[in-house]
C-alpha cells in the first residue's frame, strides 16, 4: 500500500477534504470558521501542498460533521487505487 513514483500523499489527502467539503455543500470560508482554521491553510490542504496534522484532521472533520475515520478510509483507498 505504497505510492509509485510520482504520486504525492498530500494530493490524496487534499482531494478527498476537498471532496468531503464539496458533499458537506460548504466553502472552504465556513469550513474554516467552524474548524477554527484560516481559509488559506484548507486552499492549500485541498491542493496538495500542505499535508496536516492529525489534529488539523479532526478539526477539520468536526467542520464537516464527518468521522475522522470514514476520511481516513477513504484515503486509504484512494492510496491502494493509485498505488
Amino acid at each position: 500500500m505504497y505510492l509509485s513514483d510520482g504520486q504525492d500523499l498530500k494530493q490524496i489527502v487534499g482531494r478527498v477534504i476537498a471532496r468531503q467539503r464539496s458533499n458537506a455543500g460548504i466553502t472552504q470560508e465556513k469550513l474554516a470558521e467552524v474548524a477554527g482554521l484560516e481559509r488559506g491553510y484548507i486552499s492549500l490542504i485541498e491542493r496538495g501542498l500542505r499535508m496536516p496534522t492529525v489534529d488539523t484532521i479532526f478539526r477539520l472533520c468536526r467542520g464537516l460533521n464527518v468521522l475522522p475515520s470514514k476520511v481516513m478510509l477513504e484515503i486509504e483507498k484512494q492510496v491502494e487505487k493509485e498505488a
